[in-house]
């Protein structure tokens, strides 16, 4: 049977479509395999390591000061159940949003973050202690509230006092949420202090992607909040636990203190280094200045390279930075870069 001229050129037709359509579908393969899923950690900015900022609430404002290329991760604080048991963050649709599309235009995780310093355990009392079903439906809370806005990922930024019976249920919560992070592709992570971190049993540390240890606020110290040396110690704890070195990531204070003349930490006193900073422009040079101690950019340089034994550095806060050249994220970017 002879083969005409336009028979062969549909064959030719037909094949090379055939061979642009494997090269697609392996193609697509090769994506499917090997892009990073969302709640990843991975970043594809080539830093040393993790530079994880917070923004709470209340600088939301400051949303546009912050330099996104110099993060990986974004903690957005805090949200936390009212009264009702309904989960709310004090910052409007609009604004959440909009943060968390800054993040990703800029390759940075947006990290919804529960807690903080000040919270009172009531409210998750009310809800999750001795109640196993509320457990499971505040979970469901924060899955929901993180698929709305798209969040990355939820940090835990408990803070409650050794008798709080907030420790009653923490293991159990921990625990479910891990589960219900990994079903969504969700990052789960915790920043922790020594002074409660015997409350946090072994087997919910393990549940936690990296852990942010606040090496700041020691009242302990009658010169500085935040020294070098403090830094160390605090890593060392968490070494000692057993957790591997590269999921802790070492907090650093953008801010600082004023003492008594007895060496007592003044807690009323914080300011930002901004502040401190318009006060005196010679802060810049050292960790003393107008009575406050704080981490200038020397400190804030040495700790960003102890921090890259570790999985990364933290910063509590970024509004509190001063801007420009004189930015501590500056110098921890130029570090990790």
């Amino acid at each position: 049977m002879k083969i005409t001229k336009k028979e062969i050129f549909n064959q030719k037709t037909i094949t090379i479509f055939s061979v642009i359509l494997t090269v697609a579908v392996i193609v697509g393969i090769g994506i499917a395999v090997f892009s990073p899923k969302k709640g990843s950690t991975k970043s594809k900015k080539s830093f040393a390591g993790y530079v994880v900022g917070y923004l709470p609430y209340y600088s939301a404002k400051d949303a546009d000061r912050v330099d996104y290329a110099a993060l990986t991760h974004l903690n957005i604080a805090f949200a936390n159940p009212d009264g009702n048991g309904q989960l709310y963050l004090e910052m409007s649709d609009e604004t959440i949003k909009s943060i968390v599309q800054k993040c990703h235009d800029e390759d940075v995780k947006a990290i919804l973050s529960l807690g903080g310093g000040s919270i009172s355990s009531t409210n998750y009392n009310a809800l999750m202690r001795g109640k196993p079903e509320g457990i499971t439906a505040f979970n469901q809370q924060i899955i929901d509230f993180c698929k709305r806005y798209e969040f990355d990922g939820v940090d835990v930024d408990f803070e409650f006092i050794a008798s709080s019976p907030a420790w009653e249920y923490f293991e159990d919560w921990i625990l479910a949420l891990r589960k219900q992070c990994d079903k969504n592709d969700l990052l789960l992570t915790a920043a922790v202090a020594t002074w409660y971190s015997d409350n946090i049993s072994d087997k919910a540390m393990k549940c936690f992607d990296y852990i942010m240890v606040m090496a700041y606020d020691n009242d302990g110290d009658s010169e500085n909040h935040s020294k070098y040396s403090y830094a160390e110690s605090e890593m060392q704890h968490y070494e000692k636990r057993g957790i591997d070195k590269q999921k802790l990531i070492l907090g650093v204070p953008f801010y600082g203190y004023r003492y008594t003349s007895s060496g007592k930490m003044d807690w009323n006193s914080g300011a930002s280094y901004r502040y401190i900073l318009s006060l005196d422009k010679a802060a810049s040079e050292s960790d003393y200045a107008q009575g406050f101690a704080y981490n200038g950019p020397d400190t804030i340089r040495q700790k960003a390279k102890l921090s890259k034994d570790y999985g990364g550095i933290m910063i509590w806060e970024l509004s509190q930075d001063a801007d420009g050249s004189d930015s501590l994220l500056k110098v921890i970017k130029s570090v990790y870069q």
